[in-house]
């Protein structure tokens, strides 16, 4: 009264032969391996705009993390026995466990302590696993009449010879006992002819029916839980093994092909397309060379023992015939021809939910296509449109929707312009669904799983991020609750670290405000607080630091630097005060002396640079530190801080380039050795054109006239000194 046709999923083999037997067989009741909750979306069959890939989505309204996807492509047996159904209107259902139950079962199942069945049966055949011998052996294979009752014989005595080897599998036990009892409600409702499609595995399971009762028992303390289920796109490269989805298929392009080609046609339909590719590129590929690459794959598969040329064979033909050995050629062909870009399609009146319905309405009011090809667009934050569609991005990037990744920008670009790329992926469509327990809109649920973030404890650091984030997402009801949790949080804040650390991203935020017709809210206010907090404590910061530490603070500092520049470019008093502020505070500590030499010297480098001190102030300080009386160490790591990001102070001021000359003349040999990865590092992030100069000056020498500037003694500072040094040296006066 039922037959069991064991396949497997997503097999081009399968699904061909499965079609036939249908057709044979004319069931009256069709029973597929599948989630119960998924029957609901049965009726969108009918829908022309339903086009594999696709997948069922089952998932938790609760807990939207909770979720399961069953894909189905065009050649998938189960896709083949539901198109089958619609058309020959046969009733359908899915005879799997619910959900519900698979979850924790999953979790709490005995896991397999001995081989696949498949892989006993291909070592024996001397394969390397068992996916590789069904697909030559089964897959591949010419159509055969018995080919479902020998599929079932020999899953029989796979599974015999495996469960002498593993433990018992409590998960698929349960599967199978609820699938028996699916098959017997189904004979019980008076059919007939009842077609049961599963996993190969499976099959010896199914074909015979011991007492319910054995399967009750198994069944027993089975849960049931409300669930929600809606078609979402799939695309072949989720489908593939290396997306991680567990019963992928490695190249469901080729399998494609298989499943829409006969076998003698599959050779020339494959090379043709390869070559076709190749010319695009503008490579020669001639249909002489395809001809060629047809014959040598055809004569590889012989002595190989095939019938017919198997997707290896081919590849090595096209390696040998269209690039005389080099695989580089297959990267490239393989995304296309092996794996595929294919993306599937769903009916626009499918089950929705409110945030998913959102959404599409902006995707669609945005012309933002959804699709699975990345796309990159530009976008001009001048314009309002563009500054719109801007905010939906940043929106969706808070949700952690991951359609829209924000690249980088040149410097060419300017301040108004935003690069993104967009692909969406299956993924995104569960990413969806978890963001959807925020809200119902997209701008909703952002401000709720920002408002739930800043309810717990936050760092510094995490609320300027999120600061940045919800700026740019445009959240104007949590972002003054934001910035008033950050000014607290600052304010009694001891570290400077996090200080120097949130200094850019307010700056950044208060620069793209003017481009976006913000004025940045409360940032200056709040840049006002937190700058003299930062002065106050920079000095202590910077003192009795190591390297490594000193290497860490050095990069804050100089990121907090280019804030401050782009501070005093955007021609605001209050901005202007604040970076007074901050030359001032790092005059002191540089006159002080007391802070880590790297440090101490790009603290002076920025005081040049903004013309706080002159060369001869630097030279004199340059002076002191390459004096005998500073170890070699700490002045290597002054050098390294002063000429920090260029070496023009050099060739702009000889004298300078002097003492330096000096000092490296001086050294023995060994501190020379020791101490020249760091100078070569230092001089190595200078430009060629730099390099270059400094190479010209030290071979020709200096001329008299370039050290008029050179060190002169100043009498007033000589004098304070000269009564200590009388006392050391024990000179009396008379």
């Amino acid at each position: 009264m039922h037959k069991v046709f064991g396949i497997r999923h997503h097999g081009p083999g399968s699904a061909r032969r499965l079609e036939a037997a249908l057709t044979a067989y004319e069931p009256d009741m069709i029973l597929v391996e599948g989630p119960p909750e998924g029957e609901q979306l049965l009726p969108y069959l009918a829908e022309p705009d339903l086009q594999a890939p696709v997948a069922i989505l089952v998932y938790d309204p609760k807990s939207p993390q909770q979720a399961s996807f069953y894909p189905f492509a065009s050649f998938s047996p189960e896709w083949i026995a539901l198109q089958y159904a619609y058309r020959k209107e046969v009733p359908l259902k899915f005879n799997d466990l619910s959900i519900a139950n698979t979850w924790p079962e999953k979790e709490g199942s005995v896991p397999r302590s001995g081989p696949h069945p498949l892989s006993l049966i291909a070592e024996a055949a001397g394969y390397s696993s068992g996916e590789e011998w069904w697909d030559k052996v089964v897959e591949n294979m010419p159509e055969a009449e018995d080919h479902f009752a020998a599929i079932l014989e020999l899953m029989r005595e796979a599974r015999r010879m495996a469960n002498q080897k593993q433990e018992v599998d409590i998960y698929n036990l349960r599967r199978e006992a609820m699938m028996r009892k699916h098959i017997r409600a189904a004979i019980k409702a008076g059919y007939e002819r009842i077609a049961v499609i599963c996993g190969a595995y499976h099959a010896p399971a199914l074909d015979s029916l011991p007492a319910a009762k054995h399967d009750n028992h198994m069944l027993k303390g089975m849960k049931r839980k409300k669930m929600q289920a809606s078609w979402i796109p799939w695309t072949y490269e989720r489908l593939a093994f290396r997306s991680g989805y567990g019963a992928g298929v490695a190249s469901p392009a080729w399998y494609e092909l298989i499943f829409q080609y006969p076998e003698r046609e599959r050779a020339e339909r494959w090379l043709s397309l390869a070559a076709s590719m190749l010319r695009e590129e503008g490579l020669n590929a001639s249909s002489a060379q395809v001809i060629d690459a047809v014959n040598l794959a055809q004569n590889l598969a012989i002595l190989r023992g095939q019938s017919q040329a198997s997707l290896a064979e081919l590849q090595e033909s096209l390696i040998s015939v269209f690039d005389a050995g080099s695989e580089d050629r297959l990267t490239w062909i393989h995304q296309r021809l092996i794996v595929g870009d294919k993306m599937g399609q769903i009916p626009a009146n499918s089950p929705t939910f409110p945030l998913q319905k959102d959404l599409q309405i902006k995707q669609k009011s945005f012309r933002l296509k959804v699709q699975a090809e990345p796309k990159t667009i530009t976008l001009d934050l001048r314009k309002e449109f563009d500054r719109a569609k801007s905010v939906f991005l940043h929106q969706l990037q808070i949700l952690e929707i991951e359609w829209a990744q924000s690249q980088q920008v040149t410097k060419h670009d300017g301040t108004f312009r935003e690069v993104w790329e967009l692909a969406w992926q299956p993924l995104t469509e569960l990413q969806v669904v978890e963001a959807a327990t925020w809200g119902n809109t997209v701008y909703q649920a952002c401000q709720s799983l920002v408002q739930h973030r800043l309810n717990q404890e936050n760092t510094i650091l995490e609320l300027a991020a999120w600061l940045e984030k919800v700026f740019l997402a445009d959240l104007d009801e949590v972002f003054p609750i934001l910035v008033a949790k950050l000014s607290q949080q600052t304010n009694l804040s001891e570290q400077v670290a996090p200080l120097l650390q949130i200094i850019p991203p307010l700056v950044n935020i208060y620069r793209y405000g003017d481009v976006r017709e913000n004025q940045g809210y409360d940032i200056l206010h709040l840049l006002k607080g937190l700058v003299p907090r930062l002065c106050i404590g920079l000095e202590e910061a910077c003192r009795q630091l190591d390297d490594d530490l000193a290497e860490t603070r050095f990069a804050e500092i100089q990121a907090a630097q280019a804030a401050f520049s782009l501070m005093a470019s955007l021609a605001h008093e209050e901005l202007d005060k604040l970076c007074q502020q901050w030359q001032s505070q790092l005059d002191f500590i540089v006159r002080q002396g007391r802070i880590h030499p790297s440090i101490d010297g790009y603290m002076l480098r920025i005081l040049f640079d903004n013309q706080k001190w002159k060369a001869e102030e630097v030279a004199i300080k340059m002076a002191q530190m390459l004096s005998p009386a500073t170890e070699y160490q700490a002045a290597a790591r002054w050098i390294e801080g002063l000429l920090a990001g260029s070496g023009l102070l050099l060739i702009h001021y000889p004298p300078l380039f002097l003492l330096l000359d000096r000092w490296l003349a001086e050294m023995q040999e060994a501190q020379f050795q020791t101490h020249l990865p760091l100078l070569r590092r230092t001089f190595a992030r200078f430009s060629h054109g730099e390099r270059r100069q400094m190479g010209e000056i030290a071979k020709e020498g200096i001329r008299p006239e370039q050290t008029a500037t050179e060190l002169a003694l100043d009498p007033k500072r000589v004098e304070m000194v000269r009564p200590i040094f009388e006392t050391l040296l024990g000179i009396v006066k008379n």
